[in-house]
């Protein structure tokens, strides 16, 4: 966020700086996550020792996916909950990650299925 920030700002002379603390208890938080209940990990990590390029391109491509349906869920929050600054930057991310995942298809496109 903060570099996104710096770079739609710095042309202004305008300086981005963040400070991350962690959680803040709110009560959208405190619905979000109720206490003792399990943290969980929505994209799942890849330790494989070696994966093939075009699996990884199609890896890469289904993380950016998820990464797009958890934002529009928290957009579908904050337009609930009238949070009108985090919706306009959370549009931002989404756009960004739906560029990624056309990137990433059109990388994976096998010679056969490019253009001449």
């Amino acid at each position: 966020m903060t570099r996104t920030l710096a770079m739609e700002l710095g042309g202004d002379g305008i300086t981005v700086n963040a400070v991350a603390p962690g959680p803040i208890a709110t009560e959208l938080f405190r619905q979000s996550n109720p206490e003792g209940a399990p943290r969980t990990q929505r994209i799942l990590d890849n330790d494989a020792d070696y994966v093939d390029p075009q699996d990884m391109l199609a890896e890469l491509r289904s993380d950016n996916q998820q990464l797009t349906r958890e934002m529009r869920r928290v957009h579908e929050l904050c337009d609930e909950y009238g949070d009108v600054a985090t919706a306009s930057l959370l549009e931002n991310w989404i756009d960004e990650a739906e560029r990624r995942v056309w990137f990433l298809y059109e990388a994976a496109r096998t010679e056969s299925h490019s253009r001449t």
